[in-house]
C-alpha cells in the first residue's frame, strides 16, 4: 500500500519534534537563547565582613555568598563572585559584566538599567554622625547647607538629599575613610551605617550621632541587570527568592552569619519596626 510508507515517516517526524519541545520545557535555566553569553549568576560582591568575607581577594563566605550559592543550586546555574569597589560594580551591572547584587537602594536612575526582585521599605533611619560635643551643628535638614558632608561614590541616601547640589559634600570610595575625616576636621559630618556603633564608639569615641536622621530610600533584595540574559528569568528567581523567605533558608542564612540580629530585609509583617541602622539591632548593609 502505498500510504503505509507515509505514516510511519510523518509519525517519526511528529514523535522527533515532540520529544524535542519536552527536553526544552524540562531543561534548565543554564540553557539560554543567547548562546555566546552563558546563563550563569555574576555577583558583585563589595566585601564587607560577614556579607561578602574575603580571603586573598577572592569571596569565600558570607550572607550574601550563601544566598547566591544557594540561589545557582536550585537554578541549576554555575555561580561567579566578582570584587568590586560599589560604584564600579553598578558600572559593571550596567554593561552586563556582572548580573546580580544583594541588597540595593530603589531609585529611577538606577532603574534605567537595574530590575529589582523584593523591594521593601526599610525600617531603619539612616545615621549622620558628627564631633562629639557638636551634635547642635545637625539638628534639621538645612543644617546641612552650613556643612561639608562625608559620603560614599554611587551611594543612594533618600532621594532629597542625594539630588541636593547645594550641600558641599566630600566623596570617598570607602565608608571607613569617613570616621578618620571627621576625627581630623577634614568634613563636618558623614552618612554612615557600615561600621556598628559599638565598634564606633571603641574606635572614635570623639564621634557620636546627630539629632537629625532620616528614613533610607526602599531597597531591594536583588537586583538584575538589564543587559543581561538572566533577566529573561526574573520570574523563576522571583520564586526561588521567595521559597528561600518561605522555607527558612534565608533567615538560616541571616542569623549564621549576624546571630543576634534582625534581618534587613522583608521576611513578614512584624520585620517594620523603625529602628537607627547603626542600632544593636543592625549590622551593616553595604549597597545603598
Amino acid at each position: 500500500m502505498r500510504g503505509s510508507g507515509v505514516f510511519p515517516k510523518y509519525l517519526f517526524q511528529a514523535m522527533l519534534l515532540l520529544g524535542l519541545l519536552l527536553w526544552g520545557n524540562a531543561a534548565s535555566l543554564a540553557s539560554t537563547d543567547q548562546p555566546d553569553r552563558p546563563l550563569t549568576l555574576t555577583h558583585g560582591a563589595i566585601g564587607l565582613d560577614k556579607l561578602s568575607n574575603l580571603r586573598n581577594g577572592e569571596v569565600i563566605g558570607g550572607f550574601k555568598y550563601d544566598l547566591i550559592e544557594e540561589m545557582g543550586r536550585r537554578l541549576n546555574l554555575p555561580t561567579n563572585h566578582v570584587v568590586c569597589p560599589f560604584q564600579r560594580c553598578l558600572r559593571d551591572m550596567k554593561s552586563g559584566i556582572v548580573n546580580i547584587m544583594v541588597f540595593i537602594a530603589v531609585t529611577p536612575s538606577r532603574s534605567h538599567y537595574l530590575d529589582f526582585l523584593h523591594p521593601w521599605p526599610v525600617p531603619y533611619t539612616i545615621p549622620f554622625h558628627v564631633r562629639l560635643g557638636e551634635e547642635d551643628r545637625l539638628q534639621r535638614y538645612e543644617d546641612f547647607y552650613k556643612l561639608n558632608v562625608g559620603v560614599v561614590n554611587g551611594y543612594s541616601y533618600f532621594d532629597r538629599f542625594d539630588n541636593d547640589e547645594r550641600i558641599q559634600k566630600t566623596v570617598v570610595l570607602k565608608e571607613a575613610q569617613l570616621p578618620k575625616m571627621l576625627s581630623a576636621n577634614r568634613i563636618d559630618a558623614y552618612v554612615g551605617f557600615n561600621i556598628g556603633k559599638e565598634n564606633l564608639e571603641q574606635e572614635y569615641p570623639e564621634i557620636t550621632t546627630a539629632p537629625y536622621t532620616h528614613k533610607f530610600s526602599e531597597t531591594a533584595l536583588l537586583a538584575i541587570s538589564k543587559d543581561s540574559p538572566l533577566r529573561n528569568h526574573l520570574p523563576e528567581l522571583n520564586r526561588v527568592v521567595q521559597d528561600m523567605i518561605d522555607d527558612g533558608t534565608m533567615d538560616e542564612f541571616w542569623h549564621n552569619n549576624f546571630q543576634g540580629y534582625s534581618p534587613p530585609y522583608y521576611n513578614g509583617p512584624d520585620s517594620g519596626d523603625e529602628q537607627q541602622a547603626t542600632s544593636e539591632q543592625e549590622p551593616a548593609n553595604d549597597a545603598p
